[in-house]
């Protein structure tokens, strides 16, 4: 397909020439840097070699090589940032308004909002361009500013630029003209891009193959090279944007290399004393990442930030606190034990109705952080106002407490009722937050003071049958046993409430106090894992 010459969008054209140095990668690498220019030549983006600039007025800008921190893949890069402070000359990208080209770009939960929609099974394809920019022409006139120097000659960009500020965006018009075409030409309605990089979900009962098919014919009819290996498909589970997406089991987590570099760099950490703030905003990129599926680890990068940002160079020192300790061992077991347990679905839906997704999320926070038997907030078999759980037992008593009345429990032999306390917390799995989604939803369907609290998408009460059903249902889907797992689970299992008391250090007689045991019995039920120990 051929491309009409775009304007990088250089608002005023510069009126001296000058030329800058190359950075010091240039010196590491030379080798690197004259096949990459020779390769960049003969694929025919550059003009050049020249013994002098073909042009009155131009510009030559530093080269660099830039190495993939794992893949060790070296790439050629032109700093148009270049010159840094120099108010007689302004670099390319500052001549170029950044808001004009400003990109808001795809994000994991787009692609796992659609694998909801469509259900278990959603069968995956993906593709990506290969030397995305250099498909678009640049106007002839403006190749001049795009230039650079090697081994005494001078060389011309004559495609989109790696370094200019308005590539991505002006390559990200024809990857949204892609987009419709295979929405609307060929019917292929979910279809995601990030730049160069495309996936296509389809619905599990249609023929995936064929629409792979559909999707590399438009490429190869416009002409617009994919690479080979990065072309994968329909599979129930594929890497997108560097997260491993799982249809069969409902799941998105870390790829399993990511995982252990991250662990490994977390471990790195634990017994230094102080870092860089370089280092800490590296680590704190690592982490970031992580969240994208470890949701509860959001709760513990604000301290290492707020830490981060107490210095002002990046080569300032700071302290590695005990507080940062404590969130980076935290850190460490979410990558342990928490990157293959996570329920996404219960993020991104697992009910085909958002109302018990909310609900059933509700029911189990509500019985972890509650320390709540699974009759305290199910009935049986007929629901009974003067016992189970109603409306009117929800309390907020200010903008960061709710308390919860349970009218009938296993030791309140006499029916005087407890009160239990919940409170606001950071993350998104906040009891909190989900009493009070709940009840402002329940209380616009109408719900009376007396009706139950938690109902089915009948509008009967929450019944325990239904519960462990639900329940074992999404353990099987993410791959775990049922046999293993119970409603007494969120109060004394391995990962339940008493467990996970004890492994941060709340006393016996507090944890008993919480979970309302008469006798010691509890103590059985805090499971201690080796790692605790060590």
């Amino acid at each position: 397909m051929d491309f009409d010459m775009v304007d990088t969008g250089i608002n005023v054209l510069p009126s001296k020439s000058l030329e800058c140095k190359n950075l010091l990668s240039t010196k590491k690498f030379p080798d690197d840097v004259t096949k990459l220019v020779d390769d960049e030549l003969r694929k025919g983006y550059l003009i050049g070699p020249f013994t002098k600039p073909p042009f009155d007025t131009y510009r030559i800008s530093p080269i660099g090589i830039v190495e993939g921190k794992y893949s060790k893949k070296k790439r050629l890069i032109l700093d148009l940032s270049a010159p840094h402070n120099n108010d007689e000359h302004h670099s390319i990208n500052d001549l170029i308004n950044k808001e004009d080209y400003s990109l808001t770009y795809v994000r994991i939960d787009d692609a796992i909002n659609i694998i909801k929609s469509l259900g278990i099974k959603s069968q995956l394809c993906k593709c990506d361009v290969t030397d995305a920019f250099k498909l678009i022409p640049v106007h002839n006139s403006l190749w001049r500013f795009y230039g650079l120097k090697w081994n005494d000659m001078y060389y011309f960009y004559t495609r989109l630029a790696f370094g200019c500020r308005s590539s991505p965006k002006i390559f990200d018009t024809l990857s949204v003209a892609i987009c419709w075409i295979l929405q609307n030409n060929y019917g292929l309605r979910h279809v995601l891009h990030l730049l160069d990089d495309f996936l296509l979900i389809n619905n599990p009962y249609v023929d995936a193959t064929r629409n792979m098919n559909t999707m590399l014919y438009v490429f190869n009819s416009l002409k617009i090279p994919l690479s080979a290996h990065k072309t994968v498909g329909p599979s129930t589970s594929l890497e997108y944007l560097g997260i491993i997406l799982d249809s069969m089991h409902m799941i998105a987590k870390l790829p399993d290399e990511k995982l252990v570099r991250i662990k490994d760099i977390l471990y790195s950490y634990l017994n230094r004393r102080s870092c860089t703030k370089r280092e800490m905003l590296s680590l704190l990129g690592h982490l970031n990442y992580a969240c994208k599926v470890i949701i509860p680890g959001r709760s513990f990068v604000s301290y290492l930030l707020t830490l981060a940002h107490s210095v002002k160079e990046l080569y300032h020192h700071v302290t590695i606190t005990k507080g940062c300790r404590d969130d980076m061992a935290m850190w460490f077991k979410f990558l342990s034990q928490w990157n293959e347990e996570i329920v996404t679905c219960l993020q991104c839906g697992f009910f085909n109705h958002d109302y018990m997704d909310l609900t059933f999320q509700t029911a189990c926070v509500l019985a972890f952080y509650g320390f709540l038997r699974c009759n305290e907030f199910t009935c049986r078999t007929v629901f009974d106002p003067d016992s189970n759980l109603c409306v009117s037992d929800i309390n907020f008593v200010s903008e960061c407490e709710v308390t919860v009345n349970l009218k009938a429990t296993k030791t309140d032999i006499f029916r005087q009722g407890i009160i239990i306390s919940l409170f606001k917390i950071e993350g998104v799995v906040c009891p909190y937050k989900l009493l009070s989604q709940l009840m402002s939803v329940r209380l616009n369907l109408n719900a009376k003071q007396n009706d139950s609290f938690l109902v089915e998408e009948t509008g009967k009460p929450l019944s325990r049958n239904y519960f462990i059903s639900k329940l074992k249902t999404i353990l099987i889907a993410l791959g775990y046993s049922d046999k293993d797992y119970s409603g007494h689970s969120f109060r004394s299992g391995a990962s339940g409430a008493a467990t996970s008391a004890g492994s941060q250090g709340i006393e016996d007689s507090m944890i008993q106090t919480l979970g309302r045991w008469k006798s010691d019995c509890f103590k059985r039920y805090i499971r201690t894992f080796p790692g605790t120990i060590l």
